[in-house]
């Protein structure tokens, strides 16, 4: 593939790929974030002289620019990096295939993992100022190395606030991207909340960090619907990236934002005194979260009294953050944690063996499953092309580009099928490998997005991880056949081609076959497309209920009250 693309662009110097980070025993545990978010010649160009996001392992050079780079003697790790910046600089083209060719082992020696210690921004600004005076030794200085001096510059000063105390970077960085009077206005606002008094017309407290468009809001939303009638209070503890859900949220709840004061130390420790003090003059006061790191920090201040709870819908891939390990210094605390598959309680079982937990803590663990609204009955339109839908945002755990490959194969061999993409995509909309996908935008309206799903023919998840996602459940529900990556609880309720197909491969090109094969199996026998719908819609009416949804939230919520409703 490298190969044809020399052969193919006479211009082009150095050809990449993307790579898989995989640990010691061969797992794959997620991606390198830099090196998914540039997949163009101008996005590498524009990264580098902050990060490196060229996989070494990756890399094809054409053979006469060997004799112009080498490595770089006076550099002490991350040769290759200053290698791409000199190359860049120069003005040399560099290409990225948008695919994992390669898996990468991350050691505990190697330069990969070791830019995730403590020492990260000392190694950056080394790396950039050596390459910087190579540059003026060799009398080749232009704006390009100038910006990686300023960087390297930039990741000292770094270097020095992250050592005089781990807290003082995140209140820097934060300060140089927002208004400090706004964090005040906050605060003012949430110590004049709490001395209200709201706190005697209710005893559920929410903490959840986002209300923008997503599976995971919808299902908040869900919950927080079910208690509206005991007036529960929720508290916000991130930045949303739209309103999609606010008036959701709105309808149920007393809604409190905190967003811009939970990354500040001091003002963030006072905001959890003051809420904690908050919610412990209630009697038999209940708390639910998910999602929110904020949480979990206020979690210790609590009183013994206040009963708490957490959402977990999936686990994040391995190395990375997520809520079950922010929780673990915690879990004792944790009354009840509620998952929506059952493959989660084994991954926590595992966890808890793992940090020596005691396996009395899984006991703690109980298992709801979400639900989604389900027409009694169903009639899907006979279309001339297949309508082939994905509902979501565009995640690095999406992959969003291989349904663009996707569909440029199905096009490529005349079979009829039209893909659309509904919700927000950002850049990848402007991307040469989407150009046979059509894009519907954000979809808030509840109406619209059922005849949306009404009128398409199967639904497609190429996701890295899920849990059990609430798109799967709305498709099932208007009787769509779902060809998804078999990952997280899909497969507690996908049944391999009788309501849905399953992918299992996870080399990305081999993802891409199967789910062309899949595609085509579903376009040449509209009999067993039809068989898929009807079953995918009677499985959904049987499992997906409200009534248990309801009853087992509500029980879990209100047990601590006097009047449970």
């Amino acid at each position: 593939k490298e190969i044809a693309i020399f052969k193919k662009d006479p211009d082009v110097s150095i050809v990449a790929t993307n790579v898989a980070l995989v640990d010691k025993e061969g797992n794959e545990i997620g991606s390198w974030n830099e090196d998914i978010d540039t997949k163009t010649h101008e996005e590498i160009y524009r990264m580098l002289p902050y990060e490196n996001c060229i996989a070494n392992p990756t890399v094809m050079i054409r053979a006469s620019l060997l004799k112009k780079y080498r490595y770089n003697a006076f550099q002490k790790s991350s040769e290759d990096w200053d290698m791409w910046l000199n190359m860049a600089s120069d003005g040399e083209k560099f290409y990225k295939i948008n695919e994992a060719l390669v898996k990468y082992r991350i050691h505990s020696s190697s330069i990969t993992a070791g830019f995730n210690r403590k020492s990260v921004y000392r190694k950056k600004n080394s790396i950039q100022v050596r390459y910087f005076l190579t540059r003026i030794l060799k009398g080749r200085i232009n704006k390009f190395d100038f910006r990686v001096l300023k960087n390297g510059i930039i990741n000292y000063f770094k270097f020095i606030l992250n050592a005089l105390h781990p807290s003082i970077l995140p209140v820097w960085t934060r300060l140089r991207s927002q208004s400090f009077s706004k964090v005040w206005v906050q605060f003012k606002a949430l110590k004049k909340f709490c001395r209200s008094g709201i706190n005697n017309r209710t005893s559920v407290y929410f903490f959840f960090p986002y209300y923008h468009i997503g599976g995971a809001e919808k299902v908040h939303a869900q919950i927080m619907e079910i208690v509206a009638d005991k007036k529960p209070v929720c508290f916000i503890t991130g930045i949303s990236s739209d309103n999609g859900f606010y008036e959701d949220f709105k309808k149920s709840a007393i809604l409190v934002d905190i967003s811009l004061l939970t990354n500040y130390p001091v003002i963030g420790k006072r905001a959890k005194k003051i809420i904690s003090k908050f919610i412990g003059r209630v009697n038999n006061a209940v708390t639910f979260s998910c999602n929110s790191k904020f949480y979990y920090d206020l979690v210790p201040y609590f009183a013994e009294s206040v009963k708490c709870i957490d959402l977990i819908h999936a686990f994040v891939h391995k190395g990375e953050e997520g809520a079950e390990y922010w929780s673990l210094p915690f879990v004792q605390r944790l009354d009840r944690r509620v998952v929506i598959t059952k493959k989660t309680i084994g991954d926590f079982k595992m966890l808890y063996r793992e940090h020596q937990k005691g396996d009395a803590l899984a006991d703690r663990i109980m298992f709801i499953s979400n639900f989604t609204e389900v027409p009694s009955i169903i009639s899907k339109p006979q279309n001339k092309n297949l309508k082939i839908l994905y509902v979501g945002r565009n995640g690095r755990e999406k992959r969003i580009y291989l349904i663009g490959r996707i569909a440029s194969e199905i096009a490529h061999e005349n079979i009829n099928a039209e893909f659309e993409l509904v919700g927000d995509m950002g850049n990848i909309q402007s991307s040469a490998e989407m150009k046979y996908c059509k894009f519907r935008g954000l979809v808030s309206d509840k109406k619209e997005m059922q005849n949306i799903y009404r009128s398409s023919d199967i639904l497609v998840l190429t996701s890295t991880r899920e849990g059990f996602p609430m798109v799967i459940m709305e498709a099932m529900a208007y009787g769509l056949a779902v060809i998804t990556t078999d990952v997280g609880g899909i497969k507690d309720h996908i049944i391999n081609h009788e309501n849905g197909m399953l992918i299992s491969s996870t080399r990305e090109e081999d993802i891409v076959h199967d789910f062309v094969e899949a595609i085509r199996e579903l376009n040449s026998g509209k009999e067993k497309l039809k068989d898929i719908s009807q079953k995918a819609h009677q499985y959904a009416n049987e499992n997906f209920s409200k009534e248990k949804f309801v009853k087992l939230y509500r029980d879990l919520l209100l047990t601590n009250s006097e009047n449970n409703g």
